[in-house]
């Protein structure tokens, strides 16, 4: 993959990270917990995180 498309990717990453993140909702008040996200929109956003990831760098790579 060239750099300009792997730039590309990571800025439509990074916008749809904003989206996960507009979905946030806290918890009720006295409810401890962690705070919610939208499962469905944050499974997909991390899927194509670590896609871009294994395609950045050898699937075997530390990180």
């Amino acid at each position: 993959m060239d750099k300009e498309k792997s730039i590309e990717r990571v800025k439509r990453l990074i916008n749809k990270a904003e989206d996960v993140i507009s979905t946030h909702r806290p918890n009720p008040p006295n409810v401890i917990g962690f705070h919610t996200l939208d499962s469905g929109t944050f499974a997909s956003w991390r899927n194509q995180a670590l896609s871009c990831i294994q395609s950045t760098v050898c699937k075997d790579h530390l990180y």
